[in-house]
């Protein structure tokens, strides 16, 4: 008997109970890396599934991917964990990054930066970004904990066909995905949570737009959810931190807060960066730059050995066309490393310009100039900068731990 094709699969099959196994098969780890075959065939159910029909069975679903969305080239090997944490009022809660490996730290700086730094963001705003953010946490957690998948799960690139388990983990995941009623509302009384809170991320085929073929414009891509009769679903669980990501931007734009939350945010982030380049034995110097006017960047000079100088530049990205802003960035740095070169004329300094990318959630064209033939340019965004600087932290800790045994080593076997 032949396989299902898509359209067969969409026609044939009831709506709701096809998203429940397509969820399922996303709560199986050997799955993980594969979100935007899931996502497209999500997309496709949500907008022409249609309800009341059969449901397709755990021996069909294996037919069918055995056949259909084997690969997809756009798809690269994963680096981010299956399962990760966040702390957040109430705990620890369980999270599904997808192949965001950006997701957690973007996620976690928004919600220090908006609920736990002074700043002068609206009450209001403050308080819908905490509603929404918690009944998502929450909810996630709750279908990690019914799929008994704890947090920092790590599971490397498999084969590229889409796994479907033995009928009973698959059923076991079919029934992980759905979120009753009755759930809902306990986790919301005990976290404290408005239940309409769920509506922010649940996917309404009536309302939202499913005629972009764009894959970042999926609308199963920041609503993760769809109503059920006994709850919710939850069709797309690697979806939810960049849900609550778009939720945050989404809600700082209906509230026009949206510049004044990306100020706050780079303000965080330069912080973080100058303490990470101190931690990295990265000296400021007292070198003031000419004065610039409207620079979409922070930036300071420092000294990382004898002959040689940083100019760091910390680049704040928007939503809004980049072309002209960021092209003042690159003669900025053509005018700033022209002026050190001047101030130091005695002494032979060579110049490292590092370029750190801000990160709001929204995507960032950046090019700089053309290396010179003394001088170097990197460029980082600021969650990479922040991993390999840790890594780098935790390894010089390990270099020091390490010393420390083989000197005590030393004095016992000096003692006896």
């Amino acid at each position: 008997m032949p396989s299902l094709s898509p359209d067969q699969l969409i026609s044939d099959y009831d709506k709701i109970e096809s998203l429940r196994a397509i969820a399922a098969l996303q709560l199986l780890p050997e799955n993980h890396g594969k979100n935007l075959r899931f996502e497209m065939l999500l997309k496709k159910i949500v907008a022409e599934g249609q309800s009341h029909k059969k449901k397709i069975s755990q021996n069909k679903l294996q037919k069918f991917f055995k056949v259909n969305f084997r690969s997809y080239y756009m798809e690269d090997p994963v680096s981010a964990f299956f399962t990760e944490n966040i702390i957040y009022f109430g705990g620890n809660f369980t999270v599904f990054p997808g192949i965001n490996s950006h997701g957690t730290v973007l996620v976690n700086t928004y919600l220090e930066c908006i609920l736990i730094l002074d700043n002068d963001l609206p009450d209001n705003f403050k308080e819908v970004v905490h509603d929404g953010v918690q009944c998502m946490l929450a909810l996630c957690n709750e279908v990690a904990t019914k799929a008994s998948l704890k947090r920092y799960i790590f599971q490397p690139s498999t084969k590229s066909a889409i796994k479907v388990p033995d009928k009973p983990l698959y059923d076991r995941l079919r029934e992980s995905v759905l979120i009753h009623q009755k759930t809902v509302e306990l986790l919301a009384e005990r976290y404290g949570f408005k239940i309409a809170a769920v509506e922010h991320f649940t996917v309404d085929p009536t309302i939202d737009d499913f005629s972009d073929d764009d894959p970042e414009n999926n609308p199963v891509a920041v609503k993760p959810f769809i109503k059920h009769n006994e709850g919710f679903v939850l069709i797309n669980p690697g979806a939810s931190l960049n849900a609550i990501t778009e939720f945050i931007l989404a809600q700082s734009r209906q509230l026009n807060c949206f510049d004044k939350l990306l100020h706050v945010l780079y303000q965080w982030q330069w912080l973080k960066v100058k303490e990470l380049l101190h931690d990295i034995y990265w000296h400021e110097t007292t070198i003031t730059l000419p004065a610039v006017n409207n620079l979409p960047a922070e930036e300071a000079v420092y000294r990382f050995d004898n002959n040689k100088l940083a100019y760091v530049c910390f680049v704040k990205p928007s939503s809004v066309p980049q072309s002209n802003s960021l092209k003042s960035i690159e003669e900025r740095e053509q005018q700033v490393i022209k002026y050190l070169n001047e101030l130091n004329r005695k002494i032979k300094y060579r110049y490292l310009t590092l370029f750190i990318l801000g990160e709001y959630g929204g995507t960032t064209f950046f090019t700089f100039n053309k290396l010179s033939q003394d001088n170097a340019t990197v460029t980082f965004n600021f969650t990479d900068f922040k991993t390999l600087v840790d890594f780098q932290k935790g390894s010089l800790q390990e270099e020091r731990r390490t010393f420390r045994r083989r000197r005590r080593s030393t004095i016992c076997w000096a003692v006896l």
